[in-house]
């Protein structure tokens, strides 16, 4: 099989160059830290001489007056003081040397004090300068409306004054700023997205970067439950039968999912019900049906069939919906189209259809605007908005505030909970640019070694243990010949094997495997593997940001993930860009695994970081889920069984329709973890391998600390590096919260700031780190500090910045028995921007 790197690679830019952060350092701080240190130095020499000399004559004293005044003056220079002016003739030499020395040093102390303030005063004002940049304040808009609100006050402040409000406010942007700069976090204009190829891109590109603003999909959950109660916008719903309906004698049976929880449901297979399991074969407008089933029932009241058929999508045996799939870039689109096609006609359903175009209007005008119009277009949005759904809900009824509901009897769907949407819940924010790159051809070395490494730790896959349990309990529970309904198998293994195991996501404890060499060294543990080959089709792919060592080494990586393949993650911004890039996956995906039907999972969640285009044939249809797909590619879970290949000693999964056997792959970003039972279940139904890169760093930290004996306040924590080239782990610090050095009661700021250097030279510590409060590095049993909701994000920090060593501070107030410290690798001094390529490879 031949390694094949995908021909686009998708590239995330910081949108703050890295080197502009350089202006909030103190200038010559090496220099100035080292005729500190000089200069301490001198004088602790020429005061132990002095107190030698003082010591000496104090013992050759003959009179009591005498050896007290010596006393004294030995007293105060021990203690770093001014001694009185009369000395001894033989002591005014030694004596006026510390006198110099104590009052240079004096003097050095206060120039210092002038210096940082003046230096913070500037840095300060650089700060409010920033402030008003609209790249900072467009992101800031969404992200915190509050912070944004104080923007201007905040820069008209004068910094040498700031109030509490102001440094509050300094310490929120500067949170801001460093993640703009220092690392690639996609949202809003804080990063940007592009594509890097091996073709020479076409001359002068286009370098701009672009806003794409689309609805969040709060709404869509928010608007698809509204029309659910709602008399009227409930009847143009469309409903189907759910997907899994079974029948025997007595009952129907049926798998229900609601926000991807999950319950098996019964009820009895009579009347409306039973006819709906027989009759209702393709979807329809619920008032269609309602219609239907009049005809076939003279003499009942129309609202009384309609109130059956609601109670009936409550159960979960129907499922209504609006036209469109929440993971859908462009659902507003749809949703306005399926209400145009509405065969009623109704003011709420224009009122609907003109709220969604009206938001399409403002949605336009966002994307041009500067950050002072797009305030106002939130503003205007969120009236807009809440006025529309607020008159909506109570056409329906619906309460104004979340009312607690009696204990149900049976699991049910559609719960209404009414909100008020903030200007910041509206519009959800993606920044790319047009302008192609160039991806360099040693990727295809980086790619490579990254799929030796992958291979070697193939036998810790994090998914083949479940496999084999699921394996196991089907050999237990069933003839070996028998093709089992997927749906009958996932309620008995879940009801007897998952629902008693605790649903978190496991740990893989691994040793390091003969085929690893590892070379341990002070600072770096340097890993070989042997040659590996994957016996079966791969699709990988990594996060990886790559950079020069010098002017002379090889291109390396350091890698941030690993990933699943075929375009997982990267569909999340697919639709950014040219759709060639999509219909390329879509055709690498396909010849992955000739013969088999390919079928993308989905479930309830509609997340917005889901979305994404089709990247394989077919979909699977789970209840409750935001199917995207054309119906004629979705596969009913009614036409897939599970059967036990001998050959393979694994369960397969197959359609019954053309007997092909059936691939089932998750291709969303969020958590597979936070996905819905049966999604995780049928994602273990196809070959792919999740690599234990976690495990295989705790197995090598082992290693290291059994020939290093690391201990006490400071651990070093060693770079872990892959064949030279891929960096697995940066090097890093566990470092005890009591061994940092805080503030004394009456110390500085720039007397703090000098001492916090010293300290960090003392512990070999770099100028600038990124800060963790959560890390798997910190132990589980370490005590835990009073976290704030984002304190799991990396906070870069340079301790040469007065400004960032404030943030320091502030962290230190939080933090646990612990935090953790890693290089700051690649340096993006180096090129000015910090980037990060996403890179897919294929071996087939």
């Amino acid at each position: 099989m031949t390694l094949k790197v995908f021909p686009y690679a998708l590239v995330r830019y910081a949108a703050m160059k890295f080197t502009s952060l350089k202006v909030l350092e103190i200038t010559e701080m090496d220099a100035r830290l080292a005729a500190v240190t000089k200069l301490e130095q001198d004088f602790r020499q020429h005061q132990e001489q002095l107190c030698d000399l003082l010591y000496t004559a104090i013992q050759a004293a003959t009179d009591d007056n005498t050896r007290q005044l010596l006393l004294r003056w030995k007293r105060a220079v021990y203690n770093g003081r001014k001694p009185p002016e009369e000395m001894p003739a033989d002591l005014q030499v030694p004596m006026q040397d510390y006198r110099r020395l104590l009052q240079q040093q004096q003097q050095d102390h206060e120039a210092w004090q002038v210096c940082y303030n003046g230096q913070l005063q500037q840095h300060r004002q650089q700060l409010q300068a920033w402030s008003r940049e609209e790249a900072l304040r467009k992101g800031i808009l969404l992200s915190s409306p509050v912070l944004y609100a104080q923007l201007n006050n905040f820069a008209a402040a004068d910094p040498s004054a700031f109030r509490a409000r102001e440094l509050k406010n300094e310490y929120s942007l500067l949170r801001y700023i460093t993640r703009i700069a220092a690392k690639t976090s996609p949202f809003s204009t804080f990063t940007y997205t592009g594509i890097s190829t091996w073709q020479e891109p076409p001359a002068n590109q286009p370098p701009a970067v672009i806003s794409n603003i689309r609805l969040n999909n709060s709404l869509f959950t928010y608007l698809r439950s509204l029309l659910v109660h709602h008399p009227v916008l409930n009847e143009i719903m469309e409903v189907k039968l759910n997907d899994t309906t079974t029948t025997d004698e007595t009952h129907l049976h049926f798998l229900v999912n609601y926000f991807n929880v999950e319950a098996f449901q019964s009820l009895p297979a009579r009347s409306v019900a039973l006819w709906l399991f027989h009759r209702l074969k393709e979807p329809c407008r619920l008032a269609s049906l309602i219609d239907a089933l009049a005809a076939e029932m003279p003499g009942t009241a129309r609202e009384q069939i309609k109130m059956f058929l609601l109670k009936l999508s409550a159960s979960g045996l129907l499922e209504l919906g609006i036209g469109c799939a929440g993971i859908d870039p462009a659902w507003d689109h749809t949703l306005i189209s399926f209400l145009s096609h509405s065969p009623q006609q109704h003011a709420s359903i224009d009122a609907l259809r003109g709220l969604l175009q009206s938001l399409q209007v403002n949605r336009h005008a966002y994307t041009a605007a500067n950050a002072a119009d797009r305030a106002q277009l939130l503003d205007t949005s969120a009236a807009l908005l809440n006025t529309v759904l607020d008159r909506l809900k109570d056409e329906a009824a619906l309460p104004d505030m979340a009312t607690a509901r009696s204990p149900a009897t049976a699991f049910e769907v559609n719960h209404f909970a009414p909100r008020t949407f903030q200007s910041s819940d509206i519009f959800y924010e993606d920044a790319s640019t047009k302008q192609i790159t160039v991806l360099p051809a040693e990727v295809e070395t980086l790619a490579a070694k990254a799929e030796r490494l992958c291979a070697l730790l193939t036998p810790f896959d994090l998914l083949q243990e479940e496999r084999n349990r699921m394996r196991d309990f089907f050999l237990r529970q069933y003839d070996v010949a028998q093709q089992i309904p997927v749906t009958d198998f996932y309620q008995a293994y879940y009801l007897q094997v998952k629902k008693q195991q605790p649903d978190t996501a496991r740990v893989t404890v691994m040793d390091i495997s003969e085929t690893i060499q590892l070379s341990v060294g002070n600072e770096q543990v340097d890993i070989v593997g042997q040659s590996a080959d994957a016996s079966a089709p791969v699709a990988r792919g990594m996060f990886v940001q790559l950079f020069h060592p010098d002017g002379t080494r090889p291109l390396m990586g350091v890698v941030n993930a690993l990933l699943p393949g075929m375009g997982k993650v990267a569909g999340r911004f697919l639709h950014l860009f040219d759709p060639a890039i999509t219909r390329d996956f879509s055709a690498w995906n396909t010849a992955l695994h000739p013969g088999h039907m390919m079928m993308e999972l989905n479930d309830g969640s509609v997340f917005n970081a889901n979305i994404h285009p089709p990247l394989l044939d077919d979909e699977i249809t789970i209840p409750g889920g935001s199917n995207n797909y054309p119906a004629e590619k979705r596969v009913s879970l009614k036409d897939i069984m599970v059967h036990y290949d001998p050959a393979t000693e694994r369960l397969g999964l197959k359609h019954t329709a053309t007997g092909k056997p059936v691939y089932a792959f998750d291709l969303c970003l969020e958590s597979f973890y936070n996905r819905s039972h049966f999604y995780r279940l049928l994602a273990h139904f196809n070959p792919e391998q999740r690599v234990p890169l976690r495990s295989f760093i705790t197995a090598v930290d082992r290693e290291y600390a059994s020939l290093s004996g690391a201990a006490g306040p400071v651990q070093l924590m060693p770079r872990i590096v892959f064949e030279d080239r891929l960096v697995l782990r940066r090097k890093g610090w566990l470092i005890s919260t009591a061994a940092i050095p805080t503030p004394a009661n009456t110390e500085t700021e720039a007397d703090y700031f000098l001492r916090l250097q010293r300290w960090l030279v003392a512990q070999q510590l770099p100028q600038q780190v990124f800060v963790f409060l959560k890390s798997p590095y910190i132990p589980a049993t370490a005590a835990k500090g009073q976290l704030h909701r984002d304190d799991y994000k990396p906070q870069y920090i340079s301790f040469a910045q007065p400004l960032l060593v404030s943030v320091f501070r502030k962290m230190l107030s939080r933090v646990g028995e612990y935090l953790y410290l890693e290089e700051v690798l690649p340096d993006a001094s180096q090129n000015g921007t910090v980037t990060e390529h996403m890179l897919h490879w294929y071996k087939y």
